[in-house]
This record gives C-alpha cells, sequence and structure tokens, in this order.
C-alpha cells in the first residue's frame, strides 16, 4: 500500500466546482429537507469549493498512516474505505495490555476495523485531536472523496462560520451514529 494524497480535480479556474455530491453528504447528517437545506443559499453552497478539494484514490491507496494524525478530514463521495489496524500497531497494543507476556506472538494480519462507504465520514479523530493514530485509511475500491485540512477548516471558521457550524454538526451526527452503532454491534453489555 501506499500513501498518497490523491489526485486532485482542477478547479477550472474561476468555474466552479460541482459539490452536489458533498452537498448531499452535508445535507444526509443534518438530516435536512432539499427544500429547506441551508444550502439552498447558493453563496453558502459557492463557498464550499474555498475549504474543501475534490480527491480520486485509487483501490491500495493509504488516506492516513496509522502512527500519525490525519491533518485533514474526509468525506467520501463514492468507493470504499477500510478502517485497518496494521501488525505494528496491534503490537503496540498487545504489549500495552500484556506486558508481561512470554513467548511468540501469533503472526499477526491486517484487521480491518470498519469499512465506510459513500457518504461516510473518516479522518476526524486525528483531526481534532491532532494526535497519532493506531488505524489507517486504505481505499477498498476508486474513491472520490473531499477533504478539507485543518488550515481551510480555521479559514472556514473565521471566513464562512454558518458554514463550519454545519460542518462541525455534521460531524457530531456522524461520530454519534457510529458510537451507535458500536454500541448496538456488542449489545451484549445492555444486557447486565
Amino acid at each position: 500500500s501506499r500513501t498518497d494524497t490523491g489526485t486532485n480535480l482542477s478547479m477550472g479556474g474561476t468555474k466552479s466546482v460541482e459539490t452536489k455530491g458533498l452537498v448531499s453528504i452535508l445535507e444526509d447528517y443534518l438530516e435536512t429537507d432539499k427544500h429547506k437545506s441551508p444550502f439552498a443559499d447558493e453563496a453558502l453552497k459557492a463557498a464550499l469549493p474555498t475549504y474543501f478539494t475534490v480527491q480520486l484514490f485509487d483501490k491500495g491507496t493509504v488516506l492516513f498512516e496509522a502512527t500519525t494524525a490525519s491533518d485533514r478530514l474526509f468525506l467520501i463521495e463514492h468507493g470504499t474505505v477500510s478502517i485497518v489496524i496494521p501488525p505494528a500497531s496491534q503490537k503496540a497494543i498487545s504489549a500495552v495490555r500484556s506486558p508481561s507476556f512470554q513467548g511468540e506472538p501469533e503472526p499477526l494480519e491486517t484487521k480491518r476495523l470498519q469499512k465506510i462507504s459513500g457518504g461516510g465520514i473518516c479522518g476526524e479523530l486525528g483531526f481534532f485531536l491532532e494526535r497519532p493514530q493506531v488505524f489507517s485509511a486504505v481505499a477498498s475500491d476508486h474513491c472520490r472523496v473531499w477533504t478539507i485540512t485543518r488550515e481551510s477548516f480555521a479559514e472556514m471558521n473565521k471566513g464562512h462560520p454558518q458554514l463550519a457550524i454545519l460542518l462541525q454538526t455534521a460531524l457530531l451526527r456522524s461520530l454519534s451514529l457510529t458510537n451507535s452503532q458500536t454500541l448496538e454491534t456488542h449489545g451484549d453489555i445492555w444486557h447486565i
């Protein structure tokens, strides 16, 4: 696998990038009616390419590596991204959990934690916490992804605070849904 920034799609000078996919992702998380969408405001919608970049990632491309803090958020328009724990991270986790383990450890393989498809978001933990993660994100197939860097996010907060609030709300909903799904997957804790 390789770490890559993907292929940036041209902004075409003053021509606006088609933001329909990005708007759709944000509206889905905001659970807005298309007729009451905050993106009905053309000026707000036109600001999106100022902060976001659309990128294409080939299968096998690493969007962010374990042991690094993701410097951007990834909003997946189409395709699938796998969140995986590589063997080196598994060894580090095992050493913390069982520091007195003696003997030969079993050979480790990369483990998939989560599969994120079109409409999903990843990279938020490293992006906001600004600390290394134990997992990587790898394109499982050809992906079209909208990205925003920390720098662009800070600029958005100053230049378009309403847009920043909408993005933050979408991210909170994404994280809440992920947490809810995790709890449901480990449902045995509900039967205490």
